[in-house]
Protein backbone atom coordinates (compact mmCIF):
# COMPACT_ATOMS: atom_id res chain seq x y z
CA UNK A 1 0.00 0.00 0.00
CA UNK A 2 2.77 2.33 0.96
CA UNK A 3 4.28 1.49 -2.46
CA UNK A 4 0.96 2.43 -4.28
CA UNK A 5 0.64 5.89 -2.43
CA UNK A 6 3.93 7.12 -3.28
CA UNK A 7 3.62 6.49 -6.68
CA UNK A 8 0.68 7.99 -7.09
CA UNK A 9 2.28 11.21 -5.37
CA UNK A 10 5.62 10.83 -7.53
CA UNK A 11 2.67 10.75 -10.11
CA UNK A 12 1.13 14.01 -9.19
CA UNK A 13 4.91 15.53 -8.53
CA UNK A 14 5.79 15.37 -12.04
CA UNK A 15 3.07 17.15 -13.12
CA UNK A 16 2.56 20.02 -10.96
CA UNK A 17 5.79 20.18 -9.07
CA UNK A 18 7.15 18.81 -6.06
CA UNK A 19 5.78 21.26 -3.17
CA UNK A 20 2.28 19.34 -2.94
CA UNK A 21 -0.09 18.29 0.64
CA UNK A 22 -0.44 15.34 1.51
CA UNK A 23 -3.76 14.25 3.05
CA UNK A 24 -4.17 11.55 5.95
CA UNK A 25 -0.99 9.99 6.12
CA UNK A 26 -0.33 8.05 9.51
CA UNK A 27 2.52 5.65 8.73
CA UNK A 28 5.99 6.58 9.84
CA UNK A 29 7.35 4.91 7.51
CA UNK A 30 5.72 6.61 4.59
CA UNK A 31 5.74 10.12 6.52
CA UNK A 32 9.77 9.60 5.98
CA UNK A 33 9.26 9.15 2.48
CA UNK A 34 7.17 11.57 1.80
CA UNK A 35 9.04 14.17 3.14
CA UNK A 36 12.71 12.85 1.07
CA UNK A 37 10.81 13.44 -1.82
CA UNK A 38 9.75 16.85 -1.04
CA UNK A 39 6.51 17.67 -0.24
CA UNK A 40 5.67 20.99 1.14
CA UNK A 41 3.40 19.63 3.93
CA UNK A 42 1.31 16.73 5.59
CA UNK A 43 -1.18 16.07 8.06
CA UNK A 44 -1.77 12.89 9.95
CA UNK A 45 -4.08 11.84 13.23
CA UNK A 46 -2.13 9.05 14.08
CA UNK A 47 -1.37 10.99 17.40
CA UNK A 48 -5.18 10.89 18.16
CA UNK A 49 -5.86 7.68 16.84
CA UNK A 50 -3.39 5.78 18.79
CA UNK A 51 -4.64 7.76 21.82
CA UNK A 52 -8.16 6.76 20.80
CA UNK A 53 -6.92 3.10 20.97
CA UNK A 54 -4.98 3.47 24.47
CA UNK A 55 -1.72 3.46 22.76
CA UNK A 56 1.27 5.84 23.56
CA UNK A 57 3.50 6.44 21.10
CA UNK A 58 7.46 7.37 22.47
CA UNK A 59 10.77 9.19 20.36
CA UNK A 60 14.30 8.09 19.81
CA UNK A 61 13.89 5.48 18.83
CA UNK A 62 10.18 5.42 18.02
CA UNK A 63 8.34 2.98 19.87
CA UNK A 64 4.41 2.25 20.65
CA UNK A 65 2.58 0.70 23.65
CA UNK A 66 -0.85 -0.15 24.78
CA UNK A 67 -1.36 1.19 28.17
CA UNK A 68 -3.22 -1.19 30.39
CA UNK A 69 -7.06 -1.35 30.65
CA UNK A 70 -6.89 -1.73 26.33
CA UNK A 71 -9.28 -4.32 25.65
CA UNK A 72 -7.66 -5.57 22.33
CA UNK A 73 -3.81 -5.51 21.88
CA UNK A 74 -2.77 -5.95 18.40
CA UNK A 75 0.39 -8.86 18.28
CA UNK A 76 3.88 -7.64 18.88
CA UNK A 77 2.47 -4.38 21.40
CA UNK A 78 3.90 -4.64 24.26
CA UNK A 79 1.37 -3.59 26.98
CA UNK A 80 3.09 -0.67 29.33
CA UNK A 81 2.81 -1.17 32.79
CA UNK A 82 4.10 2.80 33.98
CA UNK A 83 5.10 5.46 31.80
CA UNK A 84 8.61 5.71 29.85
CA UNK A 85 10.72 8.66 31.20
CA UNK A 86 9.50 11.79 29.25
CA UNK A 87 9.68 15.43 28.95
CA UNK A 88 6.59 16.14 26.93
CA UNK A 89 4.08 18.94 28.39
CA UNK A 90 1.75 16.25 30.24
CA UNK A 91 4.45 13.96 31.43
CA UNK A 92 6.46 16.60 32.82
CA UNK A 93 3.22 17.81 34.74
CA UNK A 94 2.34 13.84 35.20
CA UNK A 95 3.27 11.28 33.72
CA UNK A 96 0.21 8.97 35.30
CA UNK A 97 -2.37 11.49 32.78
CA UNK A 98 -1.55 9.29 29.48
CA UNK A 99 -2.71 6.39 30.99
CA UNK A 100 -6.27 7.49 31.62
CA UNK A 101 -8.32 4.87 30.08
CA UNK A 102 -11.93 5.79 29.89
CA UNK A 103 -12.12 9.25 29.78
CA UNK A 104 -12.82 12.03 26.85
CA UNK A 105 -9.64 13.79 28.94
CA UNK A 106 -7.36 11.04 29.38
CA UNK A 107 -7.64 10.47 25.02
CA UNK A 108 -6.36 14.33 24.75
CA UNK A 109 -3.75 14.14 27.09
CA UNK A 110 -2.65 10.56 25.37
CA UNK A 111 -3.17 12.99 22.07
CA UNK A 112 -0.32 15.58 22.92
CA UNK A 113 1.91 13.05 24.30
CA UNK A 114 1.87 10.98 21.17
CA UNK A 115 1.89 14.11 18.70
CA UNK A 116 4.88 15.84 20.69
CA UNK A 117 7.01 12.50 19.87
CA UNK A 118 6.01 12.64 16.91
CA UNK A 119 7.01 15.64 15.93
CA UNK A 120 10.01 14.49 17.75
CA UNK A 121 10.42 11.34 15.10
CA UNK A 122 9.95 13.38 12.31
CA UNK A 123 12.19 16.72 13.11
CA UNK A 124 15.49 15.77 11.59
CA UNK A 125 13.34 15.18 8.34
CA UNK A 126 11.80 18.59 8.40
CA UNK A 127 14.88 19.94 9.07
CA UNK A 128 16.52 18.73 5.95
CA UNK A 129 18.21 16.24 7.92
CA UNK A 130 17.14 12.42 5.75
CA UNK A 131 18.58 9.60 7.59
CA UNK A 132 17.83 6.05 6.55
CA UNK A 133 15.98 5.33 9.41
CA UNK A 134 13.43 2.34 9.59
CA UNK A 135 10.12 3.43 10.78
Amino acid sequence: RHDLILERVETVQKIVGPKIHVFGISSIPLLKSLIKSGIASFDSSRHMKMAIFNRVIYSRPFRRYAIPGTTSVQSGIQVLKSPLPCDCPICRVNPELIFRVGSKRGINLRGIHNLYHLQRELEPMLNGFCPDIPG
